[in-house]
């Protein structure tokens, strides 16, 4: 661009003065203008592409970011669902388990006392027979009377036993869930370490 150009002109005639130099330098200047503004504008195309493209795959990175951490909460959510569901299962299974066992003991009780009771009246009758079968003098009577009444005293030391056995039992399940209760309160529920 520095170098001039020659034109060979035609002489004859007026003269003029004719400024190709500067026309070239303009039209050149406009050409550098327009490669310089065509090249800026590819640049900002370019730069645009790239922010567009790095837009684009953080927006595709950000939304599978956003997906996994929705999966995440999710299963937390339905693990945490599942939890309270199995405390809920665990606590009916306890209340049944604990309307069963006062069942039980109300039922064993009432078994105990009526046949305790039971076997008191017919000790009771058998002796009256007896006494009967003796003023009669009734030997028959009297040996059926006598049997009865071992019969007797057999069943109401066995009710004797079942009660006593009963009792026993008893004093070892409160030991046993007094001893249950101690560790439960003296050991609180730890976080887990991965939730830190």
């Amino acid at each position: 661009m520095t170098e001039e150009k020659m034109v060979d002109l035609d002489t004859t005639g007026e003269s003029q003065e004719v400024e190709l130099q500067e026309e070239e330098s303009t039209k050149e200047e406009k050409v550098e203008e327009e490669k310089v503004e065509a090249s800026t504008e590819e640049k900002q195309q370019e730069k645009t592409e790239e922010d567009d493209s790095k837009d684009d795959g953080l927006d595709k990175y950000s939304k599978n970011v956003q997906r996994r951490i929705k999966k995440l909460l999710d299963r937390v959510e339905k693990t945490e669902q599942r939890e309270q569901e199995a405390l809920r299962f665990a606590e009916n299974a306890k209340k049944k388990y604990e309307d069963y066992e006062t069942k039980i003991k109300s039922l064993d009780e009432n078994y105990l006392s009526e046949y305790e009771t039971r076997v008191q009246s017919q000790i009771e009758q058998a002796k009256k027979s007896y006494q009967d079968a003796l003023y009669n003098n009734d030997v028959n009577a009297q040996v059926e009377s006598q049997r009865a009444l071992t019969r007797l005293a057999i069943e109401e030391e066995r009710a004797i036993a079942s009660k006593q056995q009963r009792e026993q039992l008893l004093k070892q399940q409160e030991g046993l869930m007094a001893e249950k209760q101690q560790p439960q309160q003296a050991q609180p529920r730890q976080p887990d370490p991965r939730a830190e």
